[in-house]
């Protein structure tokens, strides 16, 4: 994941193999902080966006045809109590189905566990290059679908301009 330069917002593309297969936009005149999850070929796959109005970070993530998928909420007793952040993942029900281990804010370290503890996924920043930003993503499982998890390094490199 590399974030692009000369863009309006946090613009992220996600690449595999040497090649985009996916970019994240990040929508500027919304109320609340909303990116969009788009294929090579400009599809809108999914959308995220902050819930206004909240104690804490939240945000809900939308297919592209605006059917929601689930919800990343910040637990604010926990990240109250420790250095970094930690956020639980639910699916379009309601149920949680993943939380992220503590995200250090002095780190871009990223780990979400599954609801039986197994590692999922995990980000990392890479190097900063002068021209753009990269992420490595690495994914361990499919418990949780990626539309909701693939929005935390947009989200995170947005709280940090």
């Amino acid at each position: 994941m590399k974030s692009k330069v000369l863009t309006v917002g946090a613009d992220l593309e996600l690449i595999k193999d040497g090649s985009t297969f996916a970019v994240i936009k990040q929508k500027i005149f919304h109320f609340g902080k909303t990116f969009t999850l788009e294929s090579a070929s400009g599809t809108v796959i999914a959308e995220a966006k902050e819930k206004a109005l909240q104690i804490g970070r939240s945000f809900e993530v939308l297919d592209g045809n605006g059917s929601k998928i689930g919800e990343v909420k910040e637990e604010l007793l926990k990240s109250a109590f420790s250095v970094g952040q930690r956020y639980e993942i639910k699916d379009s029900t309601g149920n949680i189905v993943g939380y992220t281990k503590e995200m250090d804010i002095l780190k871009d370290n990223i780990e979400i566990l599954n609801a039986s503890d197994a590692l999922e996924a995990k980000f990392g920043e890479g190097i900063v290059h002068i021209v753009r930003e990269s992420w490595q993503i690495s994914f361990y499982g499919n418990s949780i679908d990626r539309r909701l998890v693939l929005f935390f390094p947009a989200f995170t490199t947005q709280r940090q301009q």
